[in-house]
C-alpha cells in the first residue's frame, strides 16, 4: 500500500512536471512569437538607415568649421537620390533638404563640432532626382547660425531673393553654398555645407 502510494504522488508529480514543462515551452513559444512580431514599445517602427555626413564652413561676422550627422528617416542612399531626404507626406511632395544636426530639447539648432549650433530649412521642393537646384528651385525662410537658447545675442539669416545653389549628387552627396547673409543685428556671413551619404 505505501509503495502504491509512493509510485502514484510519484506518477502525480511526473504529470504536473511535464504539464508545466509544456505550458512553460508554449509560454516562451509564445513570448518569442510576440516579440518577433510586435515592436518593443519606444521602438521607432521604422528605424533610420541613411545618414548624410556633413561639414559646415562660416565665414563673415561668424567665423567656424565643424562637422555633423544627419540621420535620415530613409533607409538607403539610393532612396535618398529617388525620392530626397523625408517621407512624402499626404500631399506627396518630395523635397531633399540641406543637412542639419538633430535639434536640441526644445526645437533648438543642433551641436556641430567645435560647440556651434546651426540649423536651417533649405530644401529643394519639389525634388527631382540628382543636379544642381538654384533660384526658385530652392525654398527656405531662415538659417540659424549659434544661436544658443538663452543667448543674448541671436543669429537669426532670413534669405534674401537668391537663396544659393544646392547640388544633389548620384551618391546622394552633395553642396549648398550662400552668400551674404545678413541678420538683425547687421552681421552678415558666407558659406557652405558639404555632405556625403552612407
Amino acid at each position: 500500500m505505501y509503495n502504491h502510494c509512493v509510485q502514484r504522488e510519484a506518477a502525480l508529480d511526473y504529470a504536473i512536471v511535464v504539464r508545466v514543462w509544456k505550458a512553460g515551452v508554449w509560454a516562451a513559444v509564445v513570448a518569442l512569437l510576440a516579440s518577433a512580431t510586435v515592436p518593443a514599445l519606444g521602438t521607432p517602427s521604422a528605424p533610420y538607415g541613411a545618414v548624410l555626413h556633413a561639414a559646415i564652413t562660416v565665414s563673415g561676422g561668424i567665423t567656424f568649421t565643424g562637422s555633423f550627422d544627419d540621420p535620415l528617416p530613409i533607409r538607403t542612399c539610393a532612396d535618398v537620390v529617388k525620392q530626397g531626404t523625408i517621407v512624402p507626406g499626404s500631399g506627396g511632395v518630395v523635397a531633399f533638404y540641406v543637412p542639419s544636426p538633430p535639434q536640441s530639447p526644445g526645437g533648438n539648432p543642433g551641436l556641430v563640432s567645435g560647440g556651434h549650433n546651426f540649423m536651417t530649412d533649405v530644401a529643394a521642393t519639389p525634388y527631382h532626382g540628382p543636379g544642381t537646384y538654384t533660384g526658385a528651385a530652392l525654398n527656405a525662410t531662415q538659417m540659424d547660425v549659434d544661436t544658443r537658447p538663452g543667448d543674448e545675442e541671436t543669429h537669426i539669416f532670413a534669405f534674401p531673393t537668391g537663396i544659393g545653389t544646392m547640388i544633389v549628387n548620384p551618391d546622394a552627396s552633395g553642396s549648398f553654398k550662400f552668400t551674404e547673409l545678413q541678420d538683425p543685428g547687421d552681421v552678415r556671413i558666407s558659406g557652405q555645407v558639404t555632405w556625403t551619404c552612407s
